[in-house]
């Protein structure tokens, strides 16, 4: 699998290429070489355009290209690619004395920049160069006033009728009018260019059109099992009577779970291989309506000009403060540059200066920057002596939530773009891995991502790798399965593994999100293990920080109380209780005078210190910039002397930061807490990183462990208008529900079913990426229990004699498994319910069936007075990792029954608020067994035992009968309860103990005598 004469294509300057370059490929190293030597061959270096999409990967290529510029020959040998590299470089350097760029000394002339940076380039060229771009913090604070201002617009007559409307739609919740709102201005670039210019009839046009493809797809793939008679009499049929006619087959074919039925198999045994005719049926279940409901359509029109009032209310604030974002920025040189077919005169510019440009990491492209690169490229032609380059790997798109859109890649590799066909070359040698992991990665992906491309929904099939790197290693993949309930067990694993690595390899612990860290952070901190890592905690929270913060206010404000008081506490001054106490007395005079005056009295060496350091400070602070001031209060307290490296670090990224926003005319100290908030407190270099699976895209380690693969993470929000946008540009949308709607109509539900089906796309994307980090060593750990949601999902099917066989273990633990020590009930300890819906995703089932799982969370809601909705219920099903189908019924189940529960006069009762009541108590008995009785509380010296049963009886059950068998089956447990329970004298006195049986189900209850 040889790919070095694509290798060598790929480096005609005379060609347009498209190069797919999997993971390990070397694409920066090709990407370089194309660029050396379009370099080599330009008379002025600013004429080859190298862009990417983020300042780390723009500074790494600007670093690549310099340093190959400086390579040496005796660095070389033995290594062809750096040969090619090094005379390609050599070329450059004889280029640039012929042409007197002197391009060592001035890199600034290497055109390597970002597409924001490009965009930015064009509004300046435009005489747009007066505006700052804001933070992010800032950017989010100004997109929830504008959602603020336009609510308060209400009152305004031109507007009262959409506003009233549109809240009327959110049940009257402003917050989640102003957090809607936040989330489409923060991804305004998708709908803005298209939502004002549809109209009904188009957007009907266009759903009318999906579903006409789809029954075509469908008659295509059955063509085989009809006769033409019956085709000739679907044609005749309305498109509605048609839908119909493939909904009957589809019952037909498959079951609910979209299985095929036992007795087609049997009949047609080819149908089982037939995936897509499978697929397409289970579909017709997320088919559009082809027509908008009237009052759909009017909240649309409301909703839209909402949004539209938004946007100039944005523009306002952004002209009146002078600020913008990047969204603006790229939506301003988009505008700039004219259209296609009437480019603007600075686009022509821009056309006659740029004669090459190169893209790297394109599989993350949005649509806008697809419409940034097309506009820039509109007027060139074939064999006209320009060159475009695109590298990307679209098996690593996992930036959705960035809107790239990888089938933007595989348009280009198809289509082309503008009047460019570029070159589709594949490469394929992995010079990363090991040959085991490689066979890996390959076994596995060419299993797990879809056997067919589909541009819009993000299918990319697997391209397999070959290595030059033959090392055989029997163990280089390791999988470690465990329980749910066992996260320690997986943390001891993981310090096991480390300890094992040789002392010269790196190792990288990755996960989806930070979310996934704390019980391995816990574990390596406990190991000594150090590591390194980023964006765990936030800066704002570390102590130095907030020390400095009031250093920073006092000498803003050296009359604030609560500042000055904190300063005294804190380490530089270290008054006592009592001192703080007579200062905070003070009532008459400021604190810095009473201070001074006072400064005897205390016999405090720091006290005494800290004032000498900072008085002269505070006479001339208005006379310097506080950042230098805070400088030199660090300097004569001397802080450093107390602080360890981390530290050190810290105190130099605060005054940095303290410099960067003291410049800005509005400052203030709650600027400066917001910017911190952004930023991470640093860790020490280690071998031992720790990244999530985004962070560490690009990069390589020796080892990689990937832990909770069962975890999944934090859904995707939904919008006040679903939006989906097609390559071929149709483009439809949605109305959010209303909360007086049982359920979303079926254009969301369609919306909705295409965004899930590209982020599990996504999903095997993220695997992909996780897994070919490694270079020899890799390390899988997971719970059995997962859902599509998670990345295990994918993997389980390949493990699954894994999990057998841990299953066949626990059961034999279980059977010798030795009981607690005893232990006594602190009825004072009662668990809050902020604690039990924190462990609602690891809840502690052991071997638990779908049955034992409903019980634990109707259990769950009942014990704690929870009044879930759907979404809620199907949301914490998800969690317990119940299949779609599944969490559909059982989340109607669960509904009813907490519905029953709540009007029935003895539920009611049970639940009625007492000071008494107790809730999952655990009692032991004396010989350690333990007990949990699901409710207690007295009522009139009588304690009533209360027992929950999901249980109900059968239809050809009469009530007594139902009656007579539960006492059967549990009047026995309900005594042994009465018996514990009468042994603690904890509990409040009663006269009388009574126990009953609740069945929220039917509702019924019964009491045990």
């Amino acid at each position: 699998m040889d790919d070095s004469p694509q290798r060598i294509e790929a480096l005609d300057i005379e060609q347009s290429f498209i190069i797919q370059a999997p993971a390990g490929s070397g694409k920066t190293e090709l990407i370089t070489q194309r660029y050396l030597k379009l370099l080599a061959h330009s008379k002025n270096p600013e004429e080859v355009l190298l862009m990417t999409f983020t300042k780390k990967a723009m500074m790494e290529l600007n670093e690549r290209v310099i340093s190959s510029l400086l390579l040496k020959q005796d660095n070389i040998k033995n290594t062809p690619h750096k040969k090619t590299t090094y005379d390609l470089a050599q070329a450059v350097l004889k280029q640039s004395e012929k042409q007197d760029w002197n391009i060592l000394n001035n890199p600034n002339r290497l055109n390597i920049i970002t597409i924001d940076s490009l965009s930015n380039s064009i509004i300046q060229q435009n005489n747009h160069n007066d505006f700052t771009i804001a933070e992010n913090w800032r950017i989010k604070e100004i997109y929830q006033t504008v959602a603020t201002n336009v609510l308060k617009a209400i009152d305004d007559a031109d507007y009262t009728n959409e506003i009233t409307s549109v809240l009327t739609h959110l049940d009257n919740s402003t917050k989640r009018f102003i957090d809607l709102i936040v989330l489409m201005l923060e991804k305004r670039d998708q709908w803005l260019n298209q939502l004002f210019k549809t109209n009904r009839k188009n957007l009907e046009d266009t759903l009318n059109n999906i579903v006409k493809k789809h029954l075509d797809l469908l008659k295509k793939e059955t063509k085989y099992l009809f006769d033409n008679e019956f085709y000739k009499q679907v044609e005749v049929d309305s498109h509605k009577q048609n839908l119909n006619f493939w909904e009957i087959i589809k019952e037909k074919l498959l079951t609910q779970k979209g299985d095929w039925r036992k007795k087609i198999i049997k009949d047609f045994p080819h149908f089982e291989e037939n995936t897509k005719l499978q697929d397409l049926l289970i579909e017709l279940d997320n088919l559009p309506s082809k027509n908008y409901q009237d009052n759909e359509w009017q909240i649309l029109k409301d909703i839209s000009q909402v949004l539209k009032l938004c946007l100039a209310e944005l523009q306002i604030i952004f002209k009146k403060e002078r600020i913008t974002d990047y969204i603006e920025i790229h939506q301003n040189a988009l505008n700039v540059l004219g259209e296609s077919d009437n480019p603007s005169d600075l686009a022509l510019y821009l056309d006659y200066k740029t004669q090459h440009i190169l893209i790297d990491e394109f599989q993350d492209t949005s649509f806008s920057q697809y419409n940034l690169l097309e506009k820039l490229i509109s007027g060139w032609q074939e064999n006209e002596n320009k060159s475009l380059f695109i590298v990307g790997d679209p098996m690593q798109s996992i930036y959705g939530f960035r809107q790239a859109e990888v089938g933007l890649f595989l348009k280009i590799a198809k289509e082309g773009i503008a009047n460019i066909k570029p070159k589709y070359l594949t490469l394929n040698l992995n010079f990363r891995s090991t040959q085991a992991i490689v066979e890996a990665n390959n076994l596995f992906f060419s299993k797990i991502f879809p056997k067919e491309n589909n541009l819009n929904l993000g299918a990319i099939s697997y391209t397999k790798s070959a290595t030059t790197n033959t090392k055989k290693d029997n163990n280089a993949v390791v999988f470690h399965p465990f329980n749910p309930n066992e996260e320690e067990k997986q943390a001891h694993k993981i310090i096991e593994i480390i300890k094992k690595i040789p002392k010269n390899e790196t190792c990288a612990i990755l996960v989806r999100a930070r979310t996934h860290l704390p019980e391995i952070i816990e574990a390596l901190n406990k190991n000594n293990i150090n590591f390194e890592t980023n964006k765990l905690h936030s800066l704002e929270e570390h102590w130095l920080v907030r020390d400095l913060l009031l250093l920073v206010q006092l000498i803003l404000n050296p009359n604030d109380k609560i500042t000055f008081l904190s300063i005294l506490r804190s380490p530089w001054c270290g008054l006592t209780l009592e001192e703080l106490l007579l200062v905070s007395n003070n009532q008459n005079e400021p604190f810095w005078y009473f201070l001074q005056k006072k400064q005897s009295s205390f016999n405090n060496k720091k006290l005494n210190y800290f004032l000498s350091a900072i008085t002269p400070i505070l006479i001339r602070k208005d006379t310097q910039l506080l950042s230098t001031l805070l400088v030199i209060i660090c300097t004569r307290l001397d802080i450093k002397s107390y602080l360890n490296e981390i530290e050190l670090k810290i105190q130099k990224i605060f005054i940095e930061t303290l410099m960067l926003a003291e410049k800005n005319t509005d400052f203030s100290i709650n600027q400066l807490k917001n910017i911190l908030s952004e930023k991470s407190i640093p860790s020490l270099e280690s071998k031992i990183k720790i990244l999530t699976i985004y962070e560490a895209k690009g990069l390589e380690f020796d080892n990689v462990i990937l832990p909770n693969l069962h975890k999944a993470t934090k859904p995707n929000d939904k919008n006040i208008i679903a939006f989906s946008k097609r390559l071929n540009n149709e483009f439809i949308i949605s109305p959010i529900k209303s909360n007086k709607e049982e359920k979303y109509n079926k254009i969301y539900n369609h919306i909705d079913a295409i965004n899930n089906k590209k982020s599990q796309f996504e999903i095997m994307r993220v695997l992909y990426v996780a897994m070919t980090r490694a270079k020899s060593k890799l390390h899988l750990l997971s719970a059995s229990k997962t859902n599509k949601n998670t990345l295990m999902h994918y993997l389980k099917p390949l493990f699954i004699e894994k999990f057998d066989e841990l299953d066949e273990i626990t059961q034999q633990e279980e059977i010798t498994k030795t009981a607690p020590p005893l232990k006594f009930c602190d009825f004072n300890n009662k668990p809050t319910l902020q604690n039990i819906e924190s462990k609602m995703s690891i809840l502690d089932y052991q071997k638990n069936t779908t049955k034992q799982d409903l019980g634990i969370l109707i259990h769950h809601y009942l014990e704690f007075e929870i009044q879930p909705n759907i979404i809620k219920i199907k949301n914490d099903l998800n969690n317990l990792g119940f299949l779609d189908d599944d969490i559909t019924k059982y989340s109607q189940v669960i509904k009813k029954i907490l519905d029953n529960t709540k009007n029935d006069n003895c539920g009611q009762w049970i639940f009625k608020k007492r000071d008494s009541t107790k809730t999952e108590i655990t009692f032991y008995t004396p010989n350690h067994q333990a007990f949990i009785i699901d409710r207690l509380f007295i009522e009139d010296n009588v304690l009533w035992i209360i027992d929950f049963k999901t249980s109900h009886k059968n239809d050809n059950q009469s009530l007594d009968e139902f009656e007579k068998e539960q006492l059967n089956l549990y009047s026995k447990q309900l005594n042994n309860y009465q018996n514990l329970v009468e042994n603690y004298n904890s509990i409040k006195p009663f006269n009388n103990i009574k126990k009953l049986l609740y069945y929220p189900a039917i509702p019924h209850s019964i009491e045990v005598l």
